[in-house]
């Protein structure tokens, strides 16, 4: 061991690449580890999961399926169900609310609220009380129990114990509790989005209305999902789901599915959020892509120096030293090497948590995580990996006689049956991540710049919800007055917020998505309308894809004429060009767009704004105006661009993963570059010396010795190229908009790895192609 740390001290730049190189990508891998363990291991931080079942329905019509249910729906089931011990319910939630102290307004924060049944802390064991009792916390209809941040937010220093806190409502109703407990921040490693504020719900015995989600708890050792048929038959034709589907199927849920594999997803839905399997799959298979690209960096350094080892080796042998004997020698020196990467990997892990905090948006936590357990685990993989980097090398180096090393034949074996093939593999490696990366970046430029069918572009979205006509009337005149305003819309129903309607027509039910604003707010978007004769200006009017229109049967229906659908008389006004709206990975609805000369139940307003503007100066006076007329501190403002990138937030983030993946590939492929060409040219120096003293120019050295590096570039991208195209259709599979004729991303990739790849060896090449050949000749 003496004799290799002297080793490694001659060899610095072997020694800085090895151990750098395999710190980088075992941070990698070790930060991933902990993701994936984290997402498949939510919600079991509640010690009673396995006894834990939510209510949801299945339904093959769009929008019934999930987790809402009625109120009385699980209490009917706990009095019916002998196996159902308890049931609690959630409901009346919203993820972005302003929380502020009732004697200080103006000073709220932005968190979420979410109303809850009085034994939510008994049924929930897992969130825990910092102070309260959790059997009777919240028995108090105007009780609240709020986290630890939210409580450090509002009263600082102070107890907010016995103190009250307010919202206001979508209806602009306030609503006032005071304060009885003070709950550890929920975790976010759950299916139920963290909230800061919990208060007490009002029980709603009304079984049409679907707004709660409804869990049970089982008795110990029983499997309430078996059981899903004995709902379904108690629930049939009770609950609200079946007006919609009579064929709505009632399941028992496992608490424990419900991040990783939801009945069905509600990602509207303010409380709700989900893990996603195809994310853990690419995730897995990049990290095991990381490793094996770091393996053979090591595999290759190591044989890179395997002609100056070899004397070395060849001396034991002679000293009588077995085969054994030096196997375990390289293995401990392969020990040595990844147990100082793997340390420096655990410092670069801390430091980098921030970044993957925002890549993969979540909080990993890792102080909090880091077990003795896991450091048992990381030990375990130190030894294995150790292993598996020295078995190659130590199999070959320690097979060989004495005599090859004088012989020279050593240096061909190395040649010929290791260093191609490793790099041929590392090469074809780095060619699929970095097309996967440029193509899954393409689809994400596509679904935030694409070309959605409307100017989406410098819109920002302000909530008039529950205000007074007279107040959205000032605000409506005052916006306008900004500086750097074009126009000012109405909304009652926007291209970012989905809402699918139900349409009789002519005793049909038929579903629709339906968008309603003034024509302000369709020229802004830039959706061009029909002109139209109305027979009745008095009534609303129309518009409708060409989808809609077949549905409904009425293409010979002419624009001006009257339709009656659910009971309410409208112009109809024509067709318009479809737009993309809603999720890139479901098929949307036919859509109707809906003008009214009077806008009651307006949602918001739109404004349009210069390109130029400063955004944040324009939305901080929006702030004042609506304070100001309405007398309330808040209101939701957002930009119509962070809307559109919302339906892409998961790309992005895996997007901004692969980059790093490819980057790190690129790193280690011109270590093994760098290596495996001064491991080339030291096998070529003789044929080198002897051709430079036949008089061979500097240029035709530098292309024989470059030949074998194209070739194998070319090798690898054969190889590359329908694996990373295979990995993209399983991945575009998922969505029905996605971009096509991604070829060019190949070609990008085999010229980013070929550009590495020679310009790595292009300085030793040079070097060598202008060495004096009497240098080396005089050795021989």
């Amino acid at each position: 061991m003496r004799t290799y740390l002297k080793y490694l001290g001659r060899n610095k730049l072997y020694t800085f690449v090895t151990v750098v190189g395999f710190a980088m990508s075992l941070t990698f891998v070790i930060m991933l580890g902990f993701y994936i363990n984290r997402e498949n291991n939510a919600d079991t931080f509640q010690p009673d999961i396995a006894c834990i079942y939510q209510l949801n329905y299945k339904s093959g019509m769009k929008g019934v399926s999930g987790p809402v249910s009625a109120y009385p729906s699980a209490n009917m089931l706990r009095e019916q169900m002998p196996d159902v011990e308890d049931v609690c319910h959630i409901g009346s939630c919203n993820d972005s609310e302003y929380i502020f102290r009732s004697d200080r307004e103006s000073e709220g924060v932005i968190s979420g609220r979410l109303g809850v049944d009085s034994n939510f802390f008994t049924f929930f064991t897992g969130y825990k009380l910092k102070e309260g009792n959790p059997a009777t916390v919240l028995l108090d209809k105007n009780s609240t129990v709020i986290s630890e941040w939210l409580a450090n937010s509002l009263f600082g220093n102070e107890s907010p114990i016995g103190k009250e806190i307010c919202y206001v409502d979508w209806d602009k109703n306030k609503h006032t509790y005071k304060v009885s407990g003070i709950m550890k921040n929920m975790s976010d490693n759950s299916h139920l989005k963290p909230m800061s504020m919990l208060f007490v719900l009002e029980p709603n015995e009304n079984w049409n209305s679907a707004r709660y989600w409804s869990y049970l708890k089982a008795r110990e050792g029983v499997d309430l999902s078996k059981q899903s048929a004995i709902a379904q038959k108690l629930l049939r034709g009770k609950d609200t789901k079946y007006r919609f589907d009579k064929e709505t199927e009632a399941i028992l849920y496992p608490m424990s599915r419900c991040y990783m594999e939801p009945v069905a997803e509600l990602s509207m839905h303010p409380a709700a959020q989900y893990g996603s399997p195809a994310r853990i799959r690419l995730l897995t298979g990049a990290s095991l892509l990381i490793l094996i690209i770091a393996i053979i960096s090591y595999i290759n350094l190591t044989l890179a120096q395997a002609g100056s080892r070899g004397r070395e080796v060849a001396l034991k042998k002679l000293l009588g030293s077995t085969r054994c004997a030096i196997v375990y020698q390289l293995w401990e020196e392969s020990l040595v090497l990844i147990g100082v990467s793997t340390v420096m990997s655990l410092f670069g892990l801390f430091l980098m948590e921030p970044v993957f905090n925002k890549l993969l948006d979540t909080q990993l936590h890792l102080q909090d995580n880091f077990t003795f357990e896991l450091g048992l685990v990381i030990l375990g993989g130190m030894l294995l990996l150790s292993v598996i980097c020295a078995l190659l090398p130590a199999f070959f180096i320690s097979r060989f006689k004495p005599v090859e090393v004088v012989s020279g034949k050593f240096r061909r074996i190395v040649k010929n049956r290791f260093s191609r093939i490793m790099l041929i593999t590392q090469y074809a490696i780095t060619m699929v991540m970095i097309a996967c990366t440029l193509i899954i970046g393409a689809q994400v430029y596509f679904m935030t710049h694409g070309d959605l069918g409307y100017d989406y572009q410098n819109k920002l979205l302000v909530s008039v919800f529950g205000l007074e006509d007279t107040q959205v009337k000032t605000l409506h005149n005052e916006f306008g007055k900004m500086s750097g305003v074009r126009s000012v819309g109405r909304l009652t129903n926007s291209f970012f917020s989905v809402s699918i309607n139900s349409y009789d027509y002519k005793g049909t039910q038929y579903y629709f998505c339906r968008f309603g604003m003034d024509s302000v707010a369709l020229n802004a978007f830039g959706i061009k309308l029909p002109p139209v004769n109305l027979q009745n200006s008095s009534l609303p009017t129309l518009y409708m894809s060409k989808g809609a229109i077949r549905e409904l049967g009425i293409e010979k229906m002419l624009p001006g004429e009257n339709i009656h659908l659910s009971e309410t008389d409208f112009n109809f006004g024509g067709f318009v060009k479809d737009f993309r709206f809603g999720s890139f990975k479901e098929k949307q609805f036919n859509f109707l767009i809906e003008i009214r000369p009077e806008m009651p139940w307006l949602s918001g307003l739109m404004i349009d704004v210069v390109s130029q503007t400063s955004r944040t100066k324009l939305q901080n006076k929006a702030r004042e105006i609506y304070a100001k007329v309405t007398g309330f501190p808040y209101t939701e403002m957002k930009w119509s661009e962070d809307l559109v990138a919302e339906l892409s937030r998961e790309e992005q983030s895996l997007n901004g993963f692969l980059q790093l993946f490819s980057l790190l590939a690129l790193i280690s492929t011109v270590m093994s570059v760098f290596a495996m060409s001064a491991l080339r040219i030291r096998q070529k120096q003789k044929e080198v010396a002897i051709r430079k003293v036949f008089g061979a120019r500097t240029s035709q050295i530098m292309q024989m010795v470059s030949r074998q590096s194209l070739w194998n570039l070319l090798i690898s991208f054969v190889i590359a190229t329908p694996i990373a195209y295979y990995l993209m259709q399983r991945w575009m599979q998922d969505y029905i908009y996605h971009i096509t004729g991604y070829w060019w991303a190949f070609f990008v990739a085999w010229f980013a790895v070929a550009v590495v790849a020679f310009a790595s060896m292009f300085s030793m090449t040079l070097n060598a192609a202008n060495t004096n050949p009497v240098d080396y000749l005089k050795n021989e």
